[in-house]
Formats: structure tokens, C-alpha cells, sequence
């Protein structure tokens, strides 16, 4: 049964060149305006009521051990909004190609639209199923764009049945954990992505009843994520959950709690975006929360707590790179969180997506280099 939901406001801070982090979702200035639900939403009244404009924390929506908050925003992309990189595998108008590099992907735009292609993406096929290990906007007629890349199967260097061995040929879910987040998004090393997979196999695979490895590559984290047994068991949180969203066209974003504690978010520029990303982001949510769970789920943090999650860090140690000419990351390691930030230098540095991924107790950080 879904937890009855209540909105307040949330500031969000954005990254600013002072080394400041600083978020407006909405445009206007950052700040709690007060507890009010949105217009149309329940308990809303007239008068009174956040500032217009202002980003809204909406939730929990929650079954078993997952919970689910809502980040209500406006567009910021002027009804421009790239497509994703699975769309634009589908239609065809974007080839990922194999380098016979484990840690490189070559990805090419053949299209007219811009493609978002969010780190943490899995893409299925070549010699090893792998993930995408930063945000890149590909431009129209791109030509080939180098991208980092991470293996999530281990062993298998040749093509696997009828699947094509020199590009990929799906990417419709995305990594789930924040253990095996944090190992590709911010320590960057492949030995902890696949021991960060070991251990997310080994938790599905007990959860499930030994059922959540794949015969034809029992190290592919795609695969697992595939077996029946891991559809079964996350197919009550996706009942549950699924339509959460509905009806509501400003939600930009989400929050994922899993056993109380509060694990991710992801917060995009345009509800478009968001809408686009949300069923993998909630498959990763349920496969994160299927892996965890346990006999006593927790309960919901409030969404006070949300808001300081979405709000740290205030300062941390940061670092910044720029990805194909047209993307600039900005990764800040805050106490509690890492924030990933990132903008697009093509539209004069408008921010795309952030990602706050929440550290295990004890963490102390970006791990070795």
C-alpha cells in the first residue's frame, strides 16, 4: 500500500564556478518557502502556498522497503530536450560501438536530434555488456564520440549468441545500487565495478533462490537484471509503484529510500527528460530494494531529510571535466552524499542532471585512483 504523500518546498542548490554548490531547479531563487502542496494536489488550498515556480518535494510513495519522494520543477530546456540514449537505440538514430577497449565506448549520433546519454546506462551486446561511465550530450551528425566505460560482465570477450559483437544493441535499464554507482561514477575503478557487481549478483541471487544468474554469462549484471526470477521478484514494487507520476507534468525528479535510509536521486532539467528516464530509474530503484531486503523495512524518512540530502553538499572536494566538446562534469564529495552535476556547453552551461548518491556509513570518499 502506497504511503499517503505530502509536499513541501525545497531549496536545491546549484554548482556555482566558486566551488559553491548551488541547484535551482526551477529557475528562480533557491530557498523554503513553506509547506504547502502545489495547486491541484491534495490538501492544496487557495492563497498562501510556495512561491510560484518553486521546486516542491512531493512523497513517499512506498511499498515494502522502497520508498519513493517526487522533485516538482519547471522546464529549463525550452521545450528542447534531447532524446535518451535507448530511445535513440531504438529508432535507430544513434550506434554505440564496440573499440575492443573494455574501458572506451565509441558512441555516434546519425541522427538530427541531440541524445542524453546518462552515465550509469547499460549497454547490451559487443564483446562485454558494459555501462556508461560519464553524462555526454552527442550533438546531430556527431561522428564518433569517445566515451568511458565500464564492464559489468567479466570473462566473455566474444560474441554472445545472435547478439552483434561491434555495437550494442539495447540500453534499456540502468545501474542499480549506490555501492556499484559509486564505484563507476566517482572512484572510477573497474575492479570495484565488478566486485561491486559480484556482490549485488550475490544478494539477488539469495533473495531470488539461487535463481539470478544467467547460464549464457553468469557475471553479466544486464543478464541478471533479465533472469525471471529477478522480474518476479520486482514486479510487486513496480505494480506499486509505476504510476506515481501520473498526472503530474512538472515532476523533474526522484528519490529513492531504501530500508529507511535514503539512497539516490536524480533530477533532470524538464519533466520531458525525467518522464523518459523514470521506468529504468525506478527498475534500478526496485532491483536496489529487492537485493536489500530485509525482515524489517524501515520507515520513510521525512521530507526534511530529503531536502538535506538533496542539499549536500554545501562544500566537499570537487573536481571538473569536460566530455566530447559539448558536456562539462562537476563531481562534489560531500559527507554524507556525492554530487554529480552536469551541463551542457552547448547551450551556454545549462544544467542537464544532477545525481546525489548517498555513502555507506564510515565512507571516506573517492577510494583509490
Amino acid at each position: 500500500m502506497n504511503a499517503k504523500p505530502s509536499y513541501e518546498t525545497v531549496g536545491v542548490p546549484f554548482l556555482a564556478a566558486a566551488a559553491v554548490l548551488l541547484l535551482a531547479i526551477s529557475g528562480l531563487h533557491a530557498g523554503c518557502t513553506g509547506s504547502s502542496p502545489p495547486a491541484g494536489a491534495p490538501g492544496a488550498s487557495g492563497g498562501g502556498g510556495p512561491t510560484p515556480g518553486a521546486p516542491i518535494i512531493s512523497g513517499p510513495h512506498a511499498h515494502a522497503n522502497l520508498a519513493v519522494y517526487l522533485v516538482h520543477g519547471s522546464d529549463r530546456l525550452g521545450g528542447r530536450t534531447p532524446i535518451t540514449l535507448d530511445a535513440a537505440l531504438r529508432a535507430k538514430k544513434v550506434i554505440v560501438h564496440e573499440t575492443d577497449d573494455v574501458g572506451r565506448l565509441a558512441i555516434e549520433n546519425v541522427s538530427d536530434d541531440e541524445v542524453f546519454v546518462q552515465a550509469g546506462d547499460l549497454v547490451k551486446g559487443g564483446r562485454q555488456d558494459r555501462t556508461v561511465g560519464v553524462d555526454v550530450v552527442v550533438p546531430p551528425k556527431s561522428g564518433k564520440v569517445d566515451v568511458a566505460a565500464f564492464c559489468v560482465e567479466q570473462r566473455r570477450w566474444a560474441q554472445r549468441g545472435a547478439e552483434p559483437p561491434r555495437h550494442f544493441s539495447e540500453s534499456s535499464r540502468c545501474l542499480a545500487g549506490k555501492e556499484l554507482k559509486l564505484a563507476a561514477r566517482q572512484r572510477k575503478q573497474q575492479g570495484q565495478v565488478w566486485a561491486a557487481v559480484a556482490e549485488t549478483q550475490r544478494k539477488l541471487h539469495e533473495k531470488t533462490g539461487n535463481g539470478a544468474l544467467d547460464a549464457s554469462s553468469p557475471s553479466s549484471m544486464q543478464l541478471t537484471m533479465e533472469t525471471s526470477a529477478v522480474r518476479a521478484g520486482i514486479r510487486p514494487y513496480l505494480e506499486a509503484l509505476a504510476r506515481v507520476t501520473g498526472g503530474e507534468s512538472d515532476v523533474v525528479g526522484c528519490a529513492f529510500a531504501i530500508n529507511g535510509n535514503l539512497s539516490s536521486a536524480e533530477l533532470y532539467a524538464s519533466p520531458a527528460l525525467f518522464r523518459a528516464q523514470w521506468p529504468k530509474l525506478l527498475e534500478a530503484g526496485a532491483v536496489e530494494a529487492l537485493a536489500e531486503a530485509q525482515a524489517v523495512p524501515g520507515t520513510p524518512p521525512a521530507i526534511d531529510a530529503v531536502r538535506a540530502f538533496l542539499e549536500d553538499p554545501p562544500a566537499g572536494r570537487r573536481s571538473e571535466e569536460e566530455v566530447g566538446g559539448r558536456t562539462k562534469l562537476t563531481t562534489v564529495d560531500g559527507a554524507q552524499a556525492v554530487v554529480f552535476e552536469t551541463r551542457d556547453l552547448g547551450r551556454g552551461e545549462t544544467w542537464i542532471r544532477r545525481s546525489v548518491v548517498g555513502k555507506e556509513p564510515g565512507s571516506t570518499g573517492a577510494g583509490g585512483s
